[in-house]
C-alpha cells in the first residue's frame, strides 16, 4: 500500500483509511497546544494574514475530510435555506449564525418529539450571494421523514435539498462549500456539524509507516475508493489514496464457510 520513501501520512476512521504519500517531508506538521491562558502579544500585519490562510486552510481541509469520513457510502442529502427580502437580519452574517443556532436547537425540539432517540448528523456552511444576502448550505444524512421536522423548523425563508447521488461529487462539494472562506473576516466561525461528526485520527511518517506495515489488512479484498496523483512545487509527487475498510469484515465472513 505505502512504500517507505518520501513522507507518509495516515487518516483513519471507523470506516475509512486514508493515505497520502509526499515525495519531500513538509516543513511544517503541526504544532500542538499545551493549554492555558495565552499571553497577549502583538502581532504584525504580516503574521496576522497568514494565521488567517493557515484558519482556513485548517478548515478547508475539515470540510472535505468531515465529508470523506461521515457522509461518503451514506444516503446523503445537501439542502440550502435562504433568506427572505423582509428579513432583518438577511446581510448581517454575524446575526445569521444565532439565528441558525436558534435553528439547530428548534430542530432538535421537534426531533425528541416526534423521533426520539434519532441523532441528527449535519455539516452547514453559511454564504452570502452576491448582493450579500445570507444563506446556508448543509449536507445531512437525515432520511426524507426526518428531513420534514428541518424544513418545519426553518421559518426565515425557502428550504431546498437535493440527493447526492454519487460519492465521487464530494470532492467538488467540498470545493463548493470552501469557496467564500478566502473572503470571510479572520477567525470567524466558517462552519457548524452536530457533535457526533468526527475527525480522523492522524498519523505521520515513521508512526505511519508502521502502523501501515502491521495492520491486518488484505488490501487486495477492501475496495480503493479513490487513487489521485497530484504534484506540488515543494512536496514534489504526491499520492493520495482512500480506502473503504468497513468492507473489510464483510469479504472476511463471506469466506468463512459454515460448520
Amino acid at each position: 500500500m505505502i512504500k517507505k520513501s518520501g513522507f507518509t501520512k495516515v487518516l483513519l476512521s471507523p470506516r475509512f483509511l486514508e493515505t497520502i504519500q509526499y515525495e519531500h517531508a513538509p516543513a511544517y506538521i503541526g504544532k500542538h497546544s499545551k493549554g492555558g491562558r495565552k499571553r497577549e502579544r502583538t502581532v504584525s500585519p504580516e503574521a496576522h494574514e497568514a494565521n488567517r490562510r493557515q484558519a482556513i486552510r485548517t478548515a478547508t481541509n475539515n470540510i472535505r475530510q468531515y465529508l470523506d469520513h461521515n457522509f461518503r457510502n451514506t444516503e446523503a442529502y445537501f439542502i440550502t435555506l435562504t433568506v427572505r427580502k423582509d428579513v432583518s437580519w438577511r446581510f448581517d452574517l454575524s446575526e445569521a449564525k444565532d439565528r441558525f443556532e436558534r435553528y439547530r436547537r428548534a430542530v432538535q425540539k421537534r426531533l425528541r418529539k416526534w423521533a426520539p432517540g434519532y441523532t441528527l448528523n449535519y455539516l452547514a456552511v453559511p454564504e452570502t450571494t452576491k448582493k450579500g444576502t445570507v444563506h446556508f448550505h448543509m449536507v445531512t444524512d437525515a432520511p426524507p421523514h426526518i428531513q420534514k421536522h428541518l424544513r418545519a423548523a426553518w421559518t426565515h425563508g425557502r428550504y431546498s435539498v437535493t440527493r447526492i447521488w454519487s460519492d465521487k461529487s464530494l470532492p467538488r462539494l467540498a470545493n463548493y462549500l470552501c469557496k467564500q472562506f478566502r473572503d470571510r473576516p479572520p477567525f470567524k466561525k466558517l462552519y457548524f456539524k452536530s457533535n457526533l461528526l468526527y475527525l480522523p485520527q492522524k498519523l505521520y511518517d515513521d508512526e505511519a509507516y508502521d502502523y501501515l506495515r502491521n495492520i491486518p489488512l488484505d488490501t487486495s479484498m477492501v475496495p480503493l475508493v479513490y487513487k489521485n496523483y497530484s504534484h506540488s512545487e515543494y512536496l514534489g509527487e504526491i499520492v493520495h489514496e482512500l480506502w473503504d475498510t468497513s468492507r473489510h469484515d464483510r469479504h472476511v465472513d463471506a469466506e468463512v464457510e459454515p460448520l
